[in-house]
């Protein structure tokens, strides 16, 4: 027992396929096909026809949603705006090893080269400040957080 919707009658889905395949025989000429159109509103039930109008714009509600999401990728980033593929420099396989990518640093890049000692005891200052604060207790020698709850 539950809820559910009727599905409309396949007689109902057989003429509307009747309909467009005069369509095509027609090259889209709707005068042509009018006595199919009418096979359809004098057959079906009025639901049925409600039921058929609602799948056709909730199909062209996700055809567009679809055509958006499409446009917004292959949109062209501003950072790729005015270049092309031969602006990027020929590579070897060599240039992606370990020793040209990290010379003499964990990080491939530069963003930890400037860290001193005394930059790493601040922020462990501010950490346990902030867990302090929190409620957060932290032992020392496991190096492991405890939560309060």
């Amino acid at each position: 027992m539950g809820y559910g919707t009727i599905k409309p009658p396949r007689f109902c889905y057989r003429q509307a396929f009747v309909y467009e395949r005069c369509l095509i025989a027609n090259d889209d000429n709707d005068k042509k096909c009018d006595i199919e159109k009418n096979n359809i509103l004098s057959i079906c039930p009025a639901f049925s026809l409600d039921t058929m109008k609602n799948n056709t714009l909730q199909q062209k509600k996700v055809e567009a949603l679809n055509n958006l999401k499409y446009k917004e990728a292959m949109k062209v980033g501003e950072y790729n705006n005015g270049r092309t593929v031969a602006n990027v420099p020929r590579k070897k396989w060599t240039d992606g090893s370990r020793e040209n990518i990290r010379p003499d640093t964990l990080w491939a890049d530069e963003r930890y080269l400037d860290v001193t000692q005394k930059d790493i005891d601040e922020a462990k200052v501010r950490i346990k400040k902030r867990n302090e604060e929190k409620g957060i207790k932290t032992n020392p020698n496991l190096n492991v957080t405890h939560y309060d709850r």
